[in-house]
């Protein structure tokens, strides 16, 4: 449609606006696609928790210190104030995972590496999640 609307006036710019346009609409559907169906999956004794395109943790098994299940809704307050905590998901954090060394998260599609010691995650079934990365866990 904006190819058709601009094309009279420039076929040039008609072509640019019409390619940053489907690009932006794949990426959109891209996004979505990827947090909404592979958000968490193990591979490789690989925990992989994406933040959608944007960002992703890759955290071997073996680090992972303590996973719990979290009861009650978590104010700000709550939360240990440092500054290598990552909050990643929809709604009020129902998982906390900490680690044994820090793991990299690799934010604005790996561009921003930062260290991060503690996880808070909001998930669908919490307790199916720990069971998953637990079972994985043992069968080391």
């Amino acid at each position: 449609m904006s190819y058709y609307l601009l094309a009279g006036w420039s076929e040039l710019v008609a072509i640019v606006v019409a390619s940053i346009i489907g690009y932006t609409l794949m990426g959109i559907v891209a996004n979505h696609r990827l947090s909404r169906y592979y958000s968490l999956y193990i591979l490789r004794k690989k925990l992989i928790i994406n933040n959608a395109l944007w960002g992703f943790l890759v955290v071997d098994l073996a680090n992972i210190e303590h996973i719990t299940k979290i009861d009650k809704k978590l104010d700000d307050h709550d939360k240990p104030q440092q500054n290598n905590i990552l909050t990643i998901g929809n709604g009020d954090a129902n998982i906390f995972i900490s680690f044994h060394a820090d793991v990299v998260y690799h934010g604005a599609m790996g561009q921003l590496p930062e260290p991060i010691s503690q996880v808070y995650l909001s998930v669908d079934k919490p307790a199916q999640f720990i069971e998953k990365v637990n079972l994985v866990r043992v069968a080391d």
